[in-house]
């Protein structure tokens, strides 16, 4: 049910953990656009997604993008600070975009904890302190509570979303 609040419960090896989310609505995509000429030379290829975000409140999105140009999906974590309640745009490009090839795009609405938990684990995972493999100089923390032992926390996060799918064939 959307907008309703959920509550996980896991015990394991005799440790119970809990977390709490609420189930938000993602809008739809409304279009999607091809511009063939983002690159300085003119060629590189860009894909433009809009969808309307849901006005007069604050809202949180994650995006996801799934193709063969990339062994993993990338992800990107935005808000509509400077767009409550417009259409949104969302730049999607890749220096090996060609004729016929095939991206899926995935929109999750998410909470602002959940926005803010994401944020740091993908600037970690890219490398945007000085390499991927350094020391993340804080403890990436989810929302996962261990009610038996506060000293033994779980990695992780758990959220849960309406999603809006759209996938886009490079003309």
């Amino acid at each position: 049910v959307l907008n309703e609040n959920y509550t996980l419960k896991v015990t394991y090896n005799g440790q119970t953990y809990t977390a709490s989310e609420k189930l938000l609505p993602t809008p739809n995509f409304l279009d999607t656009e091809q511009k063939n000429d983002l690159g300085l030379n003119n060629d590189e290829i860009g894909l433009k997604i809009t969808f309307k975000d849901f006005g007069n409140q604050r809202n949180y999105y994650l995006f996801r993008v799934d193709s063969d140009l990339n062994p993993f999906p990338e992800y990107q974590a935005v808000d509509d600070q400077f767009a409550d309640g417009n259409v949104m745009p969302w730049l999607y490009w890749h220096e090996d975009l060609v004729k016929d090839k095939k991206i899926y795009f995935t929109q999750y609405a998410v909470s602002e904890n959940y926005y803010n938990y994401i944020r740091l684990v993908i600037n970690a995972s890219a490398g945007a302190n000085n390499g991927p493999f350094q020391t993340i100089p804080t403890k990436v923390r989810g929302n996962i509570i261990n009610q038996t032992s506060e000293k033994n926390y779980a990695l992780g996060y758990f959220r849960l979303g309406e999603i809006a799918k759209s996938d886009y064939t490079i003309e």
